[in-house]
């Protein structure tokens, strides 16, 4: 995925759909004039674009697994079950988040990227620069909790969703005539019984407080 780094969200979700048309050669043949134009307009905004392909190693993977995870949880079916949070209300919650930590990835990329572009001639640049990189690595630890919170979530919901697998197929052997096991089967759980869905939840609620934060910081 690539985000667009502008604070203007009508901006952001115009480039985003002309990347994926574009991405996919997907344009339709009535937009198939105006594809120069709109190959202009993203190499306008070239700069503008948070392309994990395009940082350093180091903070692009970092962005990958945010990515990755966020995407996870919104494609989970457990939305549609009725047993997670509205997917309208999670996807807001997480693509802000999403979006912040791209932009601190941007913004780490780019300051790791000159320290090691600048030349280590002696003891004293070579300590001067580990201790930019240090620096650095430490103000990253809060873009690091925020993707490990996120990945945390993916993999509780995944978990979550085994666990309902599990709890339908069972009732299947037990020949209970239900419409829809996976819905019987999430009604009879509680937080107790079905502690991984407890800690998906939670977690999701953390991430909203963590945005909060964030923007009150801000």
């Amino acid at each position: 995925m690539i985000l667009f780094a502008s604070d203007n969200p009508a901006a952001a979700i115009v480039v985003f759909v002309l990347v994926v048309m574009t991405s996919k050669g997907g344009i339709s043949s009535w937009l198939s004039h105006r594809k120069d134009s709109l190959q202009r307009l993203l190499l306008e905004n070239e700069n503008n674009l948070v392309d994990p392909a395009r940082l350093h190693a180091h903070e692009g993977a970092l962005l990958v697994r945010a990515q990755r995870a966020v995407t996870r949880i919104l494609r989970s079916p457990l939305h549609e079950r009725g047993v997670l949070n509205d997917r309208a209300q999670e996807e807001v919650v997480l693509n802000d988040v999403e979006w912040s930590i791209a932009r601190q990835a941007l913004s780490q990329s780019e300051r790791r990227r000159r320290i090691e572009a600048i030349p280590v001639s002696g003891e004293r640049s070579r300590q001067d620069a580990e201790h930019a990189l240090v620096t650095l690595d430490k103000e990253q630890e809060e873009t690091l909790r925020q993707v490990d919170t996120i990945v945390r979530m993916a993999e509780q919901v995944i978990e979550a969703e085994r666990e309902l697998v599990d709890r339908a197929n069972a009732l299947r052997l037990e020949n209970l005539r239900v419409e829809d096991p996976w819905i019987h089967a999430a009604s009879r759980v509680d937080s107790e019984s079905l502690n991984s869905l407890s800690r998906a939840r939670d977690t999701g609620q953390r991430i909203a407080e963590l945005i909060a934060s964030a923007k009150k910081s801000s």
